[in-house]
């Protein structure tokens, strides 16, 4: 961490550098200098997966079912892009490259929320760069294009946290240190099944107690257990839809 006194100083010295490798700079140029003297100051842990494979496992166990497929295709099976556009319908190999980063940004974000903080995590210095910087890998991607990729990266800690972490998930998931587990989506849709036929059932006993000849059970007791198959049914889906819902904005 950079003295806090200098800071500033070294914050603007260092915009300036940046900006004169980067004439096509289009962005704000405070918010540039803002996001250096965060970055400099800053004491978060760094965010190293090799150094925390448990985080970085659970980060890939909430992963999409679509997004688990995609880095199996290419971390797993070795699939080259081509091959994995083939497979995934895709119109082009960019495609398959900026669905696997946005993948792979999603491991970082739990990691650096775990481990840092919302706002306590490195900041890009051009976000508007830094978010296709998977374009650096597709050979489709123009040279003067790639310069200023190289540019940002050399100059942008966030980014090399992002290739660090991009890194180190392909290679665990090509030697098997490192595994794409079960769909917490999927689990969640069966628990709700669950919950859904203990509904029927409680609705089903209500309706054979509505059928009984009178006098069969007291009129104090049908009325309980009709209240309870009400409310514990309708408690049991509004949970498990809840939960549903939780875990899809979490992936």
């Amino acid at each position: 961490m950079a003295d806090p006194n200098r800071a500033p100083v070294a914050a603007v010295c260092a915009a300036d550098a940046y900006l004169a490798g980067d004439p096509a700079f289009s962005g704000d140029r405070e918010r540039l200098v803002a996001a250096i003297e965060h970055n400099l100051t800053s004491d978060a842990e760094p965010v190293d997966p090799s150094k925390h494979i448990d985080l970085t496992q659970k980060a890939l166990g909430r992963l999409s079912p679509d997004c688990r497929g995609l880095l199996r295709l290419a971390g797993v099976d070795g699939v080259r892009p081509e091959d994995a556009r083939l497979r995934l319908g895709s119109r082009s190999t960019s495609t398959v490259f900026y669905r696997r980063a946005v993948c792979l940004r999603r491991v970082k974000a739990y990691l650096v929320e775990r481990l840092q903080g919302l706002d306590a995590g490195l900041r890009c210095l051009d976000p508007e760069l830094g978010g296709n910087l998977w374009r650096l890998k597709d050979p489709a991607t123009d040279a003067s294009l790639c310069r200023r990729f190289e540019h940002h990266l050399a100059a942008c800690p966030s980014c090399r946290q992002q290739q660090g972490v991009e890194t180190t998930v392909m290679a665990g998931l090509s030697d098997g240190s490192l595994r794409l587990g079960p769909a917490i989506r999927s689990r969640v849709r069966a628990f709700r099944a669950l919950a859904i036929g203990g509904a029927g059932a409680l609705a089903a006993g209500l309706v054979l107690v509505a059928v009984l000849p009178s006098g069969a059970l007291p009129p104090r007791i049908i009325g309980i257990m009709g209240a309870v198959a009400m409310v514990a049914g309708g408690y049991l889906v509004r949970r498990c839809s809840g939960l549903e819902s939780a875990f899809d904005k979490a992936l």
